[in-house]
Parts: structure tokens; sequence; C-alpha cells
């Protein structure tokens, strides 16, 4: 599914809290999970930040915490795009945050 960043995230920070991280499910590692890796053709930093309120680690692409848009119902969807103005497809280029 397309995963997406959230302007007002910028530094690291997540901002997504409430009805937002319900209608943007945060993208998260797996329990015990301590790192995470792209795949070959994706270039970039990948972390991990706890996130409090879905008591998790959350994976940062570029240092942007990554989401789902919960009206995307297939891959490849991008409906989420330009959402507010705060929300963006995050692509394999983006800049760090």
């Amino acid at each position: 599914m397309t995963l997406y960043y959230y302007v007002p995230d910028k530094g690291g920070k997540i901002t997504c809290t409430g009805q937002c991280l319900v209608n943007w499910p945060a993208l998260l590692a797996p329990s015990g999970q301590t790192t995470v890796t792209g795949t070959s053709d994706i270039t970039g930093k990948f972390t991990l930040l706890t996130n409090t309120e879905a008591n998790a680690q959350q994976v940062l692409y570029n240092n942007w915490p990554m989401y789902y848009w919960i009206k995307d119902k297939q891959p490849g969807d991008t409906t989420g795009e330009g959402i507010g103005g705060k929300w963006h497809v995050a692509t394999p280029g983006l800049a760090a945050g």
C-alpha cells in the first residue's frame, strides 16, 4: 500500500495523533524489531521512533514518519495525496525532513 508523510512531522516529530492516527495509521515495525532497511531499489535512511500513542516503533524514512491512508483500498491507490495540503506520497527520492 502507498505510504505517506505528513508535513507537520518535519524533523522526525510524530504529530499525527488521536483521530488523525485513526485515519492515517502509522507504519509500525513488528514487535521487537530494532532496525529497518529498505529494498535495494530504495535509497535513503530508515529509522525507528517510539510512537507512544500506538505503543510501538514507527518507521521513519529520511526522518519522516510513515503512514497509510484508510481510504486507499488497493496497492497503488494514492487518494490521500495532497489532503489538507499536508499529506503527500512518500517517494524513493523524498528529501530528508
